[in-house]
Formats: C-alpha cells, sequence, structure tokens
C-alpha cells in the first residue's frame, strides 16, 4: 500500500483568505488531488444516519463540540483516504485538523499529513 499524499488546506477566515484558499484547492484539484470538505462530510455521515454519524449527533446534541470527536472524524477520512477507489492517493483536507491534538490523532490512526498550506489575506 503506497502512504497517501495529504496536504491540509487552511486559511485565517477572512473573505479574503478564503477565496485564496478556494484557488489553492482549484489548482491542487487540477493536479489529481481530491479535496475533502471534512464538515460536509460529517454533515452528510449524520444526514445519512450511519454508524458513525449517529456517534457525532448524539455527541453534539449533549452539547460537546465536534472538536471533541476527532476520531470519529478520522474514521469518515480513512475509510475515504483508504477506499482504494480509482487508486487515488493524494488528498487535501480541509477544515481539518484545526487543532495540534487534531492532526496527532489523524497522524497516528490515519496517515501522515504532508504539507499544510495556510490562506491569508496577503495571499
Amino acid at each position: 500500500m503506497v502512504e497517501p499524499t495529504i496536504i491540509n488546506v487552511r486559511s485565517s477566515g477572512s473573505a479574503d483568505a478564503t477565496a485564496i484558499e478556494a484557488s489553492i484547492t482549484d489548482g491542487l484539484e487540477k493536479q489529481g488531488f481530491i479535496a475533502l470538505n471534512v464538515q460536509y462530510l460529517v454533515d452528510m455521515e449524520i444526514t445519512r444516519q450511519t454508524d458513525i454519524g449517529r456517534k457525532i449527533k448524539a455527541a453534539l446534541d449533549k452539547g460537546k463540540e465536534i472538536d471533541h470527536q476527532s476520531t470519529l472524524v478520522v474514521d469518515i477520512l480513512k475509510r475515504i483516504i483508504y477506499s482504494g477507489i480509482d487508486s487515488h492517493n493524494k488528498f487535501l483536507l480541509i477544515g481539518f485538523p484545526d487543532q495540534i491534538e487534531q492532526a496527532s490523532v489523524f497522524e497516528n490512526h490515519c496517515a501522515t499529513i504532508s504539507a499544510i498550506v495556510y490562506a491569508t489575506a496577503k495571499g
């Protein structure tokens, strides 16, 4: 099995930085990377009422933030990254990890993050 190339794309959250993040993501997708918008994936798991989605929803209903569910998020990502579909092995993580602890959980249970691209308003 080939270790996947994982790039974490982040932005400062300003409108300009978000536009730059989208431009960076588009450029990397043209190079064969698959963008994984983690919030969208989590929402889909909840909507589809998968086992993981039910666990995340239960935690959210108890007032816990998704940040505390890092292992569940990593389980979603691992299933996609190692699915073997079309032999893809280059992925962009968008919206996760946000904290060092989350990055540690991801790297310990899924794959190494190869690079972090941080978009700011100044580009």
